[in-house]
């Protein structure tokens, strides 16, 4: 399982996968040891098991854009987790989706800490 947090003085995400934290700079990670003091747990975003049009992850938290032929309405939605159903579900307004029925049909334009 993979996990961010938005880390305000930093303002960027730090990561935890597999024991590990690390801050994504650009297209390398890079690992440190003492990360985990920057890392809140309470503030956790989930990664989701899918990836937008240009192959990056997408987390909880995320802003997608979506041109779905599912005719789902061409919005910005945030990515949340639902507990009702137990999936992950993308909304804008009183619109919402279940995230894997946009497919592979979006891209990553932000997040709700930007």
């Amino acid at each position: 399982m993979k996990f961010r947090s938005w880390n305000e003085e930093l303002k960027r995400f730090v990561y935890f996968e597999n024991g590990k934290y690390f801050i994504q700079e650009y297209e390398e990670c890079k690992v440190k040891e003492n990360l985990n003091n920057l890392f809140n747990w309470q503030n956790t975003e989930q990664y989701t098991g899918k990836k937008d049009n240009n192959g990056i992850e997408i987390y909880v938290g995320d802003n997608l854009m979506t041109n779905n032929p599912r005719g789902i309405e061409d919005l910005t939605y945030l990515v949340e987790w639902d507990n009702w159903s137990n999936s992950y579900i993308i909304t804008s307004g009183n619109i919402e989706h279940q995230l894997m029925d946009i497919e592979d049909n979006c891209i990553i334009v932000g997040n709700k800490h930007q």
